[in-house]
Protein backbone atom coordinates (compact mmCIF):
# COMPACT_ATOMS: atom_id res chain seq x y z
CA UNK A 1 0.00 0.00 0.00
CA UNK A 2 1.18 3.86 -0.55
CA UNK A 3 2.06 5.75 1.95
CA UNK A 4 0.74 9.44 0.98
CA UNK A 5 1.61 11.16 4.45
CA UNK A 6 4.55 12.66 2.50
CA UNK A 7 2.76 14.55 -0.33
CA UNK A 8 0.06 15.60 2.38
CA UNK A 9 2.91 17.15 4.49
CA UNK A 10 4.02 18.69 1.29
CA UNK A 11 0.68 19.85 0.07
CA UNK A 12 0.11 21.86 3.98
CA UNK A 13 3.76 22.80 4.28
CA UNK A 14 4.04 25.27 1.38
CA UNK A 15 1.10 27.12 2.62
CA UNK A 16 2.30 27.49 5.71
CA UNK A 17 5.96 27.91 4.64
CA UNK A 18 4.35 30.86 2.83
CA UNK A 19 2.26 32.00 5.72
CA UNK A 20 5.44 32.52 7.44
CA UNK A 21 6.39 35.90 5.30
CA UNK A 22 2.98 37.60 6.43
CA UNK A 23 5.29 38.12 9.58
CA UNK A 24 6.73 41.67 9.58
CA UNK A 25 10.35 40.31 10.31
CA UNK A 26 10.16 37.82 7.19
CA UNK A 27 8.08 39.59 5.07
CA UNK A 28 11.52 40.60 3.17
CA UNK A 29 11.65 36.89 2.03
CA UNK A 30 8.58 37.03 0.39
CA UNK A 31 10.01 36.88 -3.30
CA UNK A 32 12.06 34.07 -1.79
CA UNK A 33 9.46 32.10 -0.63
CA UNK A 34 7.24 32.53 -3.66
CA UNK A 35 9.85 31.18 -6.15
CA UNK A 36 10.44 28.03 -3.97
CA UNK A 37 6.90 27.73 -3.21
CA UNK A 38 6.10 27.60 -7.41
CA UNK A 39 8.50 25.23 -7.85
CA UNK A 40 7.59 22.55 -5.17
CA UNK A 41 3.99 22.70 -6.60
CA UNK A 42 5.69 22.19 -10.23
CA UNK A 43 7.05 19.29 -8.75
CA UNK A 44 4.04 18.14 -7.82
CA UNK A 45 2.53 18.88 -11.06
CA UNK A 46 4.61 17.39 -13.51
CA UNK A 47 6.31 14.51 -10.80
CA UNK A 48 2.89 13.82 -9.52
CA UNK A 49 2.32 10.70 -11.28
CA UNK A 50 5.95 9.69 -10.15
CA UNK A 51 4.97 10.52 -6.61
CA UNK A 52 0.73 8.37 -6.61
CA UNK A 53 0.69 5.81 -8.47
CA UNK A 54 -2.16 3.97 -7.15
CA UNK A 55 -3.48 3.50 -10.70
CA UNK A 56 -3.33 0.72 -13.74
CA UNK A 57 0.90 1.07 -12.71
CA UNK A 58 0.20 -0.15 -9.67
CA UNK A 59 -2.56 -3.45 -10.98
CA UNK A 60 -1.18 -4.61 -13.80
CA UNK A 61 1.05 -7.30 -12.32
CA UNK A 62 -3.11 -8.05 -11.17
CA UNK A 63 -3.86 -8.51 -14.87
CA UNK A 64 -5.83 -11.77 -14.32
CA UNK A 65 -7.79 -10.32 -11.72
CA UNK A 66 -8.45 -7.18 -13.65
CA UNK A 67 -9.88 -8.88 -16.58
CA UNK A 68 -12.26 -10.96 -14.54
CA UNK A 69 -14.17 -7.83 -13.28
CA UNK A 70 -17.47 -7.56 -15.10
CA UNK A 71 -16.49 -3.84 -16.45
CA UNK A 72 -15.66 -2.67 -20.06
CA UNK A 73 -11.54 -2.43 -20.16
CA UNK A 74 -12.73 1.46 -20.79
CA UNK A 75 -14.43 1.70 -17.59
CA UNK A 76 -11.41 -0.17 -15.99
CA UNK A 77 -9.06 2.56 -17.30
CA UNK A 78 -11.00 5.57 -16.16
CA UNK A 79 -11.16 3.73 -12.86
CA UNK A 80 -7.57 3.80 -12.57
CA UNK A 81 -5.99 6.64 -14.04
CA UNK A 82 -9.18 8.41 -11.89
CA UNK A 83 -7.90 7.10 -8.86
CA UNK A 84 -4.48 8.53 -9.29
CA UNK A 85 -5.76 11.92 -10.48
CA UNK A 86 -8.37 12.28 -7.57
CA UNK A 87 -5.88 12.46 -5.05
CA UNK A 88 -3.61 14.33 -7.15
CA UNK A 89 -6.03 17.34 -7.35
CA UNK A 90 -6.87 16.92 -3.48
CA UNK A 91 -3.09 17.47 -2.48
CA UNK A 92 -3.21 20.30 -5.91
CA UNK A 93 -6.17 21.96 -4.79
CA UNK A 94 -5.61 22.26 -0.64
CA UNK A 95 -1.66 23.77 -1.40
CA UNK A 96 -3.68 26.07 -4.26
CA UNK A 97 -6.19 27.30 -1.82
CA UNK A 98 -3.91 27.74 1.15
CA UNK A 99 -1.26 29.43 -0.69
CA UNK A 100 -3.52 31.81 -2.47
CA UNK A 101 -5.26 32.59 1.55
CA UNK A 102 -1.20 33.18 2.50
CA UNK A 103 -0.52 35.02 -0.05
CA UNK A 104 -3.44 37.27 -1.12
CA UNK A 105 -2.78 39.98 1.69
CA UNK A 106 0.82 40.05 1.62
CA UNK A 107 1.98 43.43 0.87
CA UNK A 108 5.21 42.99 -0.33
CA UNK A 109 3.98 40.96 -3.48
CA UNK A 110 3.94 42.75 -6.77
CA UNK A 111 0.41 42.04 -7.70
CA UNK A 112 -2.67 42.86 -6.43
CA UNK A 113 -5.32 40.49 -4.53
CA UNK A 114 -7.54 40.61 -7.33
CA UNK A 115 -4.51 39.51 -9.87
CA UNK A 116 -3.52 36.83 -7.20
CA UNK A 117 -6.98 35.58 -7.41
CA UNK A 118 -7.55 35.45 -10.98
CA UNK A 119 -4.46 33.75 -11.26
CA UNK A 120 -5.13 31.22 -8.29
CA UNK A 121 -9.01 30.64 -10.87
CA UNK A 122 -6.78 30.20 -14.00
CA UNK A 123 -4.95 27.85 -12.05
CA UNK A 124 -7.80 26.17 -10.98
CA UNK A 125 -8.87 25.66 -14.44
CA UNK A 126 -5.74 24.29 -15.90
CA UNK A 127 -5.28 22.00 -12.80
CA UNK A 128 -7.48 18.53 -13.68
CA UNK A 129 -6.81 18.67 -17.41
CA UNK A 130 -3.10 18.98 -17.15
CA UNK A 131 -3.01 16.22 -13.88
CA UNK A 132 -5.52 14.11 -16.13
CA UNK A 133 -2.97 14.71 -19.59
CA UNK A 134 -0.17 13.72 -17.50
CA UNK A 135 -1.19 10.84 -15.46
CA UNK A 136 -3.22 8.92 -18.21
CA UNK A 137 -0.14 9.48 -20.57
CA UNK A 138 2.21 7.41 -17.58
CA UNK A 139 -0.35 4.72 -17.43
CA UNK A 140 -0.29 4.37 -21.18
CA UNK A 141 2.98 4.33 -21.16
CA UNK A 142 2.74 0.90 -18.58
CA UNK A 143 0.40 -0.32 -20.77
CA UNK A 144 2.57 0.33 -23.93
CA UNK A 145 6.23 -0.66 -22.20
CA UNK A 146 5.15 -2.76 -19.17
CA UNK A 147 8.57 -4.33 -19.08
CA UNK A 148 10.22 -0.61 -18.86
CA UNK A 149 7.90 0.54 -16.26
CA UNK A 150 8.09 -0.48 -12.39
CA UNK A 151 4.99 -2.15 -11.93
CA UNK A 152 3.34 -3.17 -8.46
CA UNK A 153 4.18 -1.59 -5.10
CA UNK A 154 7.94 -2.07 -5.79
CA UNK A 155 9.06 2.22 -5.44
CA UNK A 156 10.66 3.19 -8.65
CA UNK A 157 14.53 3.04 -8.41
CA UNK A 158 17.41 5.08 -9.78
CA UNK A 159 19.95 3.35 -8.39
CA UNK A 160 18.34 -0.21 -9.13
CA UNK A 161 17.50 0.13 -12.88
CA UNK A 162 18.12 3.86 -13.46
CA UNK A 163 17.68 3.21 -17.30
CA UNK A 164 14.20 2.32 -16.80
CA UNK A 165 13.74 5.53 -14.68
CA UNK A 166 14.78 8.14 -16.47
CA UNK A 167 13.38 6.33 -20.04
CA UNK A 168 9.72 6.63 -18.23
CA UNK A 169 10.39 9.84 -17.15
CA UNK A 170 11.78 11.44 -20.34
CA UNK A 171 8.72 9.46 -22.62
CA UNK A 172 6.41 10.77 -20.39
CA UNK A 173 7.87 14.52 -20.21
CA UNK A 174 7.82 14.40 -23.73
CA UNK A 175 4.20 13.21 -24.18
CA UNK A 176 3.12 15.85 -22.31
CA UNK A 177 4.42 18.46 -23.46
CA UNK A 178 3.43 17.57 -27.01
CA UNK A 179 -0.36 17.14 -25.33
CA UNK A 180 -0.17 20.81 -23.76
CA UNK A 181 0.76 22.29 -27.10
CA UNK A 182 -3.15 22.63 -28.82
CA UNK A 183 -4.16 23.85 -25.20
CA UNK A 184 -1.75 26.73 -24.50
CA UNK A 185 -2.19 27.61 -28.24
CA UNK A 186 -6.01 27.73 -27.83
CA UNK A 187 -5.76 29.78 -24.54
CA UNK A 188 -3.47 32.61 -26.24
CA UNK A 189 -5.96 32.34 -28.88
CA UNK A 190 -9.24 32.76 -26.25
CA UNK A 191 -7.12 35.50 -24.03
CA UNK A 192 -6.48 37.29 -27.70
CA UNK A 193 -10.16 37.59 -28.48
CA UNK A 194 -11.54 38.39 -24.81
CA UNK A 195 -8.31 41.04 -24.08
CA UNK A 196 -10.66 44.09 -24.43
CA UNK A 197 -12.78 42.61 -21.65
CA UNK A 198 -9.82 42.77 -19.11
CA UNK A 199 -6.68 40.94 -18.45
CA UNK A 200 -8.05 39.30 -15.71
CA UNK A 201 -10.88 37.94 -18.04
CA UNK A 202 -8.28 36.78 -20.78
CA UNK A 203 -6.11 35.14 -18.11
CA UNK A 204 -9.39 33.12 -16.85
CA UNK A 205 -10.94 32.09 -20.24
CA UNK A 206 -7.88 31.33 -21.69
CA UNK A 207 -6.91 28.72 -18.87
CA UNK A 208 -10.81 27.62 -18.30
CA UNK A 209 -9.89 26.97 -22.56
CA UNK A 210 -7.01 25.01 -22.20
CA UNK A 211 -8.23 23.14 -19.09
CA UNK A 212 -11.35 21.59 -21.43
CA UNK A 213 -8.76 21.03 -23.93
CA UNK A 214 -6.64 18.55 -21.93
CA UNK A 215 -9.48 17.05 -20.61
CA UNK A 216 -10.68 15.90 -24.19
CA UNK A 217 -6.75 14.54 -24.87
CA UNK A 218 -7.21 12.81 -21.69
CA UNK A 219 -10.68 11.12 -22.74
CA UNK A 220 -8.65 10.32 -26.02
CA UNK A 221 -5.71 8.31 -24.36
CA UNK A 222 -8.27 6.63 -22.11
CA UNK A 223 -9.85 4.98 -25.39
CA UNK A 224 -6.24 4.45 -26.50
CA UNK A 225 -5.45 2.97 -23.93
CA UNK A 226 -8.82 0.57 -23.17
CA UNK A 227 -7.59 -0.66 -26.74
CA UNK A 228 -3.98 -1.50 -25.39
CA UNK A 229 -5.77 -2.77 -22.59
CA UNK A 230 -7.24 -5.90 -23.90
CA UNK A 231 -4.01 -7.23 -26.03
CA UNK A 232 -1.84 -7.29 -23.11
CA UNK A 233 0.28 -10.20 -23.18
CA UNK A 234 -0.35 -11.73 -19.20
CA UNK A 235 3.39 -12.61 -19.32
CA UNK A 236 4.78 -9.49 -19.63
CA UNK A 237 3.42 -7.70 -16.35
CA UNK A 238 3.32 -10.62 -14.08
CA UNK A 239 5.08 -13.70 -16.13
CA UNK A 240 2.83 -16.06 -16.47
CA UNK A 241 1.57 -17.35 -19.47
CA UNK A 242 -1.29 -16.06 -20.61
CA UNK A 243 -2.43 -19.70 -22.63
Amino acid sequence: MQTLRPRFVMAIGVPIFLAATLLPPLQHLTSFATGISGAWAGLLLFAGPQFVRNDMRLDLPRLRLLRTYPLTSLEICVAEVGASVSVLLLLQFVMLILSTAALVFNPMLPLGPGRVLAIAVALACLLPGMTAMNVSGQNLFAVVFPKWTTLGTTRPSRTTNPGQVYFSMLVSAIVFVVSMIVPAIAAAGTAYEVWPLGSLVAIIAGALVAGAIAIGEAALVLRWMATLFDRIDLASVTGESSG
